[in-house]
């Protein structure tokens, strides 16, 4: 009756959503690349069938949580907890379901540290480790060096503001002393340049990267990043940086880089303890390991997985890298890219909370209006406007509509041609969130064309609205899991919503109530949980935002 019901022959799956930094609250310029992104597909394939997870984690040791925890006058441990507890109020508020790891965790800690020197004691012995001499400001009087979160000045590569070690403009990676126009963000009299030695980790297997990348399906703008990354810098990685906020490794006062080769570390750390949560015989980055391991970051991400993550586990002979790489580019604000720092950001919880806005119309609105091909702009007029007249209008009268209809008692079969239309709308969303080239847009354009279906049917059928509103929780449910679940607890099934469940007709005992799922909201409401900034802030941010 419906070729989309039959079973998936497929892995699991586990994705795993680039660590933010706890130093802020994730904002929608986050969750609209890799946080959204990863739950929709996870949901997509378990809607089929397939096995799938989410997991992630706080990169609690990154050195902007010691510049929040200076700002704040508070300690770092605790800038990290909170905002850890934080994020993931925000991937809550949008549905996301994803296994937020907390390395600061007392039970966790200690492992967590040894598990990333034991990364890198790994790489050493495979011979791919080498030390650098490189200078830094330094203050006797605070003990801080100028580097990291404590740095700023111009892009040696492209000529923007820039900071830390990497630019956020380009993408591109560089050492302190690389950095033009450098100048310490921190005040001291004291300031002198020193040298200290760092770790770097030597991609040897050049060839083999760059086939792999190739493989992954990787986009070729974020490849030339990578090679325009290795022409400046050399076949070589940071493993270390000089700082106080960290995990002690190497020489002097060096702290494990969570930036690169750190993620891979965290990676294999979180995917060690989901390993343990499931009962698994392997980790799943086992070389003969069956499930299909992903990882969603952004632009600004590029050298910090293509040479710090992918490079260092083709290194690294006893595990098997990343099956694929999704990536994202910049979401702007109206014009402006999101920042926390400057407070130019709309977070999802005040959305939901101060609003009255729906998450599923968040998730709907971002998946239409996402940055995965190219910088996208979330424009409030523009939001406002599909939340009232696209749902809370239109879809939020077909549903009603629908459900006034629906009956009691036995439910007879569909007509072909229904389920000919779903058959051909989910096979046109399956081939936009298929791995590697997905496409949420189009994907997201999957639900106007079954409410178009919708709109044609005859409102007197009532066989005909059962099966519309089924179908309709079935491609509503990577983008919209509430209303998605709501339909199909309404129309007597248990459990989450299943293809495979789809062509059983449950009983129902007594009319479905359908309440109201998208309310229109004012502009003025949505204001309330929009900041923007005043006045453009000088470059020289570098952080992880």
């Amino acid at each position: 009756m419906l070729a989309s019901t039959r079973a998936v022959k497929a892995p699991p799956h586990l994705f795993v959503q680039v660590m933010p930094t706890p130093n802020g609250r994730l904002h929608l310029g986050h969750m609209s690349g890799p946080y959204l992104k990863a739950d929709i597909l996870a949901r997509h394939l378990r809607l089929r069938g397939v096995e799938a997870h989410v997991i992630s984690g706080a990169d609690s040791y990154e050195s902007h949580v010691e510049l929040k925890a200076a700002q704040t006058g508070s300690t770092e441990h605790a800038v990290a907890t909170r905002f850890h507890g934080l994020i993931e109020q925000e991937l809550a508020a949008l549905r996301i379901d994803s296994v937020f790891t907390d390395p600061l965790r007392p039970d966790l800690h200690d492992e967590y540290v040894a598990f990333n020197r034991r990364t890198l004691d790994q790489l050493a012995r495979q011979g791919g480790v080498e030390t650098l001499r490189e200078k830094v400001a330094y203050s006797p009087s605070l003990n801080r060096y100028g580097a990291g979160c404590w740095i700023s000045g111009t892009c040696p590569q492209c000529g923007a503001g820039s900071g830390s070690y990497f630019c956020e403009a380009c993408g591109g990676h560089y050492k302190p002393e690389d950095l033009r126009d450098a100048r310490c963000t921190f005040d001291a009299t004291d300031v002198r340049e020193v040298e200290v030695e760092s770790l770097f980790l030597r991609l040897r297997r050049r060839q083999q990267l760059d086939a792999r990348i190739e493989r992954m399906g990787i986009p070729p703008g974020f490849h030339q990043i990578l090679t325009r990354y290795i022409e400046a810098q050399g076949e070589r990685v940071r493993l270390t940086n000089p700082g106080r906020w960290g995990m002690p490794y190497g020489p002097g006062d060096g702290v494990i880089f969570t930036y690169t080769t750190g993620l891979l570390s965290f990676s294999l750390f979180c995917a060690e303890l989901f390993k343990r949560a499931h009962g698994l015989e392997k980790h799943p980055f086992a070389p003969d390991s069956d499930y299909v391991t992903v990882a969603t970051f952004g632009i600004d991400n590029t050298v910090a997985y293509l040479a710090g993550v992918l490079g260092a586990a083709v290194e690294w002979d006893d595990i098997k890298p990343y099956d694929y790489f999704l990536t994202n580019h910049f979401y702007n604000l109206e014009g402006r890219k999101f920042s926390t720092s400057r407070n130019h950001l709309v977070c999802a919880r005040d959305l939901v909370t101060g609003s009255g806005v729906s998450p599923d119309a968040i998730r709907y609105f971002l998946g239409k209006v996402n940055p995965e091909a190219g910088p996208k702009d979330f424009i409030v007029s523009e939001f406002v406007d599909v939340n009232n007249r696209v749902l809370a209008g239109g879809l939020e009268a077909l549903l009603s509509r629908a459900f006034a209809h629906v009956r009691t008692g036995a439910v007879d079969a569909p007509s072909d041609n229904l389920m000919r239309e779903l058959d051909r709308v989910l096979e046109e969303q399956a081939s936009h969130l298929r791995l590697p080239t997905t496409h949420l847009a189009r994907a997201a354009g999957c639900i106007d064309a079954w409410r178009d279906v919708g709109e044609r049917l005859d409102a007197s059928d009532a066989t005909a609205e059962y099966w519309w509103l089924k179908g309709f929780s079935m491609v509503a449910a990577p983008f919209m899991p509430d209303v998605s679940q709501r339909i199909w607890a309404l129309l007597g099934h248990g459990g989450a919503p299943r293809l495979e469940s789809f062509t059983e007709r449950p009983v129902l005992e007594r009319p479905p109530v359908w309440t109201p799922a998208f309310e229109s909201v004012s502009a003025a409401a949505v204001e309330r949980s929009v900041h923007r900034e005043a006045a453009r802030s000088p470059g020289g941010k570098g952080a992880r935002e």
